[in-house]
């Protein structure tokens, strides 16, 4: 039997409205609302219905933001992934969530001990613009399957994407639980930092990864940092160049580029970097066959 979709319309939420949004979710998750077994499995399975029955439109959402021509890229990245985090919670949160029995203190016997996994309260999520629907969905999948309530903040530079978020979530989802926002920059995040979280995952650089980290620390709130860094690569005279440099090429270039741990630089053993130069502008060609070799640029810094 079709479940029937929601007819929700996304309430926008300005900086005014944040310290009351905020006390919703935690009046909710204190009265029990998102603990309930049966409330996760109903949220997981409602994103999973959002992905199979707007797919299409998720797709064409990233391609505007992002340019990705090939549709293949778009799935790749955006859509299986998601799915295959939401298959791998499915299946094995009922395990997850069973007492684990552990080694009781010598002091403490005959007492028996054991580990009971309890979701931590309410969570804000602040999502990148690379990765919009990846890096939004899978903590989202996480924080509901630990029975939190969320504050789900999607980035505006991917706009046509967030407002496909912010539009569909709240029809397979419980509006009163989880919350969607893609409106706002600094300000609207400055604004969220002020409020009082259990745990806050961020993804983005490491200028922003420090402001949110100093903010949490002010009421001692855990944080998850996914912040960029820089990736060498170290090509020596034992490797086979010609294969290498089609590694490099896909990694470098795989979501236009902006990956955080693509490949930034390159430590090249001395005799190597004329043929891994020539294999690269081959790779590249192979890759990006309608651009012309003049409208490549590869820079080689000399070892001093």
């Amino acid at each position: 039997m079709a479940q029937r979709v929601r007819e929700t319309i996304h309430q926008k939420i300005s900086i005014d409205d944040v310290p009351e949004a905020s006390r919703k979710l935690r009046d909710n998750f204190r009265a029990g609302k998102s603990k309930p077994v049966e409330w996760r499995y109903a949220q997981l399975k409602g994103i999973q219905r959002m992905f199979n029955e707007n797919k299409k439109e998720i797709i064409q959402a990233v391609q505007k933001d992002l340019g990705k021509a090939v549709t293949f890229e778009v799935v790749s990245s955006e859509i299986n992934l998601p799915l295959g985090e939401l298959a791998e919670t499915l299946s094995h949160l009922s395990s997850w969530l069973k007492p684990e029995r552990v080694v009781t203190n010598l002091a403490t016997i005959p007492a028996s001990s054991s580990v009971i996994r309890e979701p931590v309260g309410t969570v804000l999520i602040i999502s990148p613009w690379n990765y919009p629907v990846n890096l939004a969905i899978v903590p989202l999948i996480g924080a509901i399957a630990a029975g939190n309530t969320v504050f789900l903040k999607l980035s505006r530079h991917s706009e046509n994407t967030g407002r496909t978020l912010e539009n569909l979530l709240p029809k397979y989802v419980d509006t009163n639980c989880i919350t969607v926002e893609s409106e706002g920059g600094a300000a609207m995040i400055t604004q969220l930092l002020k409020e009082k979280w259990d745990h806050i995952f961020f993804t983005g650089s490491v200028n922003v990864g420090r402001v949110v980290y100093e903010a949490a620390a002010k009421n001692l709130t855990p944080c998850t940092l996914e912040l960029g860094g820089k990736n060498p690569c170290i090509i020596d005279s034992d490797v086979d160049v010609d294969f290498a440099a089609k590694r490099l090429v896909w990694g470098k270039f795989w979501n236009c580029g902006q990956t955080c741990i693509a490949p930034d630089y390159l430590l090249v053993q001395r005799g190597v970097e004329e043929k891994l130069i020539a294999c690269l502008f081959m790779s590249f060609q192979e890759a990006e066959p309608h651009k012309t070799r003049s409208s490549m640029k590869l820079d080689l810094v000399p070892p001093s």
